[in-house]
This record gives C-alpha cells, sequence and structure tokens, in this order.
C-alpha cells in the first residue's frame, strides 16, 4: 500500500489530466467519423422516405379539396348531401391507403436503420469499451488527487484513497470542507495542530504577540483583534519574507 500511495504522490497530475483531456477530443472526433460514416447513408435514406411520405399527404390532401370543389352545384341538396359522402369517403379512403403506404415504407426505413449487423455491433462494442475505458482513467485521476492532496495535509492518505474509490467527487469534497474546517497552512497546505504557533511541516508562523497588549494575532492580520493597535509587520515586508522563503 505504501508503495502504491508513493508512485500516486510522485505522479505528474498536470500532465496526466492533459493528457487525458487531448485522449479525450481525438476519441469524441474519430468516434464521431466513424458513426457518421457507417450510419450516415442510412439517414439519408430515412431523410428521404419522410420527404416523400410528406409529399404523398400534400397530394392526397390537395386531391381532397379538388374533390369537394367538383360537386354538382345544381343537384337537389339531398343528392348533394349524399354525393358529397360518396366522394369524401372515397377521398378518404384513396388518403388513408396512401398515408398508410407512406408510414410503412417510413417504419421499413426506421426498422432497416435500427437494425444492427455485425459490424455494426463490433463498432458499438469497440466505442462502449473505450468510454468505459475512459470513466476508470477519470476515477484514478480524481484518486490520484485525493491521494496527493491528502499527502500535502498530512492526512492518512489510505483512508482519503478508501473514500475517493467509493464516492469520487463525493470524498473530494470531504477533503476539501476537512480542510476548511481543521484550517491549514497557506505556505504548504498541512494541517494546522490544535493551538500550534508554527506549522509543524514547514516552520511557518501562525500566530504572533500584540506588543501593546501582549494577545496573540494572526501573522496576516493587520491589527490586533485585542486592543485594535497595527501590527508591527506591514503587508510589505510580509511579502518579503515570503519571497525569501
Amino acid at each position: 500500500m505504501k508503495k502504491w500511495e508513493k508512485t500516486c504522490c510522485n505522479m505528474n497530475l498536470k500532465k496526466a489530466v492533459i493528457t487525458y483531456i487531448i485522449a479525450g477530443i481525438v476519441f469524441v472526433v474519430v468516434a464521431a467519423g466513424v458513426g457518421y460514416a457507417n450510419f450516415g447513408s442510412r439517414l439519408s435514406k430515412v431523410e428521404e422516405s419522410d420527404k416523400k411520405t410528406e409529399s404523398v399527404n400534400e397530394d392526397s390532401e390537395n386531391r381532397a379539396k379538388s374533390d369537394m370543389k367538383g360537386t354538382d352545384a345544381k343537384a337537389t341538396k339531398e343528392y348533394k348531401a349524399d354525393e358529397n359522402d360518396g366522394d369524401n369517403s372515397d377521398s378518404e379512403n384513396r388518403n388513408d391507403k396512401q398515408d398508410i403506404g407512406g408510414e410503412h415504407d417510413s417504419e421499413r426505413d426506421w426498422e432497416s436503420m435500427l437494425s444492427l449487423n455485425n459490424t455494426d455491433e463490433i463498432i458499438l462494442g469497440v466505442i462502449a469499451v473505450i468510454v468505459g475505458l475512459f470513466i476508470l482513467c477519470y476515477w484514478l485521476l480524481v484518486l490520484v488527487w485525493a491521494v496527493q492532496k491528502s499527502e500535502k495535509m498530512g492526512t492518512r492518505t489510505s483512508f482519503w484513497a478508501v473514500l475517493t474509490l467509493l464516492f469520487n467527487l463525493g470524498a473530494v469534497i470531504g477533503l476539501y470542507l476537512y480542510g476548511i474546517f481543521c484550517g491549514t497552512c497557506k505556505e504548504c497546505g498541512h494541517i494546522k495542530v490544535k493551538n500550534a504557533r508554527y506549522c509543524v511541516q514547514c516552520g511557518a508562523r501562525f500566530v504572533t504577540v500584540c506588543k501593546e497588549c501582549g494577545a496573540d494575532y494572526d501573522v496576516e492580520d493587520q491589527y490586533c483583534k485585542n486592543c485594535g493597535a497595527k501590527t508591527t509587520v506591514d503587508m510589505s515586508q510580509k511579502k518579503e519574507e515570503k519571497e525569501e522563503k
């Protein structure tokens, strides 16, 4: 376990993430090209079939309107009603047949589109396997980050590694909250020991004593929280100290 944790801590995580992103972009482009080359011709056939079905429907509607206008205006109301009923039923029957025929053609095209041959199954299987590998790599990258972060904070790396394997981003959020709750050194990121005046990892000073009242105050404070006196070290001096370190 220690050897594995050491390997994770020595890994160049930034370089690994960049490589992962580039590989993901290349995979998406290649997968899109392969998918279009394999299914593009079928999609065009389905689109053509849909256009034909729409044109057939428009023709049937126009024919029905012309049949309605062609009724004899001089016939009696009863004869006119009977004739219109007969014409409408005939035209509706023709339209129904054409619509059904167009729908069947469209359904057949979609069935041919959705039916997979051996080549389709191989392509989809390879894509599914690669996607699974990308998900696994993502999970491992998050794990490596958690191990490095916990090592930097001085916590139990094995504990956070197990949590990250189980909960992934949930463990990452928990690690961040743990650091906020306990407090970390602004110089090295190590967890602050309770009531410590200096960082146990890098020796950075956490608190100093006010010369006016003798109270402790944070080294980042510009004024004493107890008496309000200005701290002896101003921000410019603090920056110089950080640069010297």
